[in-house]
């Protein structure tokens, strides 16, 4: 396959084969052409010439971040789902979003009220509800928080297909590939096992990228003398654990705090504005000016929540970058 962008040229001679079982994690530097690639084999890119060539009874599934744009304001979480399940009873479809954290009458909710996470959710729910068979994932864990991301990592650890995926979180790289594609400069290379072991493989490596498309190496080498222990390894990660362990678990909990108390007054907010909306609530002054004060307060506490939710987040997010980020340099160390 040959790909290109005006001159700019990002793939010359692209050759790719995906086999039943793989579960690939394609990883590499940004502008790299992981995206590129994984879009080609959605088939939702066009290609300058070539073939994409699915096999016998295969059928895809694509999940990126556009796949939010997509949802329909005016349905409700269980209508959404719906559209890809006409053939499941209400039971079925409220077991699966329930799988990914709509409880209760949240299935009710309707998708323009959603937070971003929740509408990430409900595609990837929609997704994994299609009878796929090949699943294709442009950073699937974006906007997700800590609970949301173990639903999905215990979702694709369920899923008898294949995998093929690009993100950021290493944990779930580690948890969940089988296989590393490393896009080097148009070229892929083809890595067979985990990623631990290919990022081992990785730092062995002395040599230029291959002149090949498909550079196989199948298993990482034997140690090296000099080479840390594996015992020190593992000494130095269980140390790194804890010490994240210990960061994360207050922010986890404030997270936990926040949304328990934001869709309350959500809820709240929901009821003060049905009753402004009501001609008979105006008969007593007095109750007008309470609803509107009251109203006035979820909608502070409202913005106040959500400002700290995000900046909480950033805070996890950014702990757990700094975790994956010393973790890997141990697990390569000499």
């Amino acid at each position: 396959v040959r790909k290109a962008y005006g001159h700019h040229v990002v793939y010359r001679d692209l050759n790719l084969k995906l086999r039943r079982g793989d579960r690939v994690a394609l990883v590499g530097h940004n502008g790299a052409g992981k995206t590129t690639l994984l879009r080609i084999l959605a088939d939702v890119l066009p290609f300058e010439s070539g073939e994409r060539n699915l096999g016998v009874n295969v059928r895809a599934a694509y999940y990126a971040q556009h796949q939010l744009e997509l949802l329909n304001p005016a349905n409700s979480v269980i209508e959404e789902l719906r559209t890809v399940s006409v053939d499941q009873s209400d039971t079925e479809l409220r077991t699966m979003l329930g799988g990914f954290l709509f409880r209760g009458d949240d299935v009710y909710k309707q998708v323009a009220v959603l937070s971003g996470g929740e509408k990430s959710r409900l595609a990837l729910s929609k997704m994994l509800t299609q009878r796929s068979n090949l699943l294709l994932m442009d950073e699937p864990t974006n906007h997700l928080d800590i609970p949301s991301r173990e639903v999905l990592t215990d979702a694709l650890e369920a899923y008898a297909g294949t995998l093929c995926f690009i993100t950021h979180d290493r944990t779930l790289i580690r948890e969940i590939a089988n296989k590393i594609i490393e896009v080097r400069a148009g070229k892929p290379v083809v890595y067979d096992g985990d990623y631990d072991s290919y990022l081992r493989w990785r730092d062995t490596q002395r040599e230029p990228a291959p002149d090949s498309n498909n550079a196989s190496p199948t298993q990482s080498p034997a140690g090296k003398p000099g080479r840390e222990s594996d015992k020190e390894r593992k000494r130095r990660d269980g140390e790194l654990r804890n010490r994240f362990y210990k960061k994360r678990a207050p922010l986890e909990k404030r997270i936990a705090q926040i949304e328990v108390e934001l869709p309350q007054c959500e809820r709240a907010l929901h009821e003060a504005n049905l009753l402004l909306a009501d001609p008979d609530h105006y008969s007593k002054a007095a109750l007008v000016i309470e609803t509107v004060e009251r109203k006035r307060n979820l909608e502070e506490r409202i913005e106040i929540l959500t400002a700290e939710w995000e900046q909480v987040f950033k805070q996890l997010e950014e702990a757990r970058c700094e975790y994956e980020q010393e973790r890997e340099r141990v697990m390569v160390a000499e």
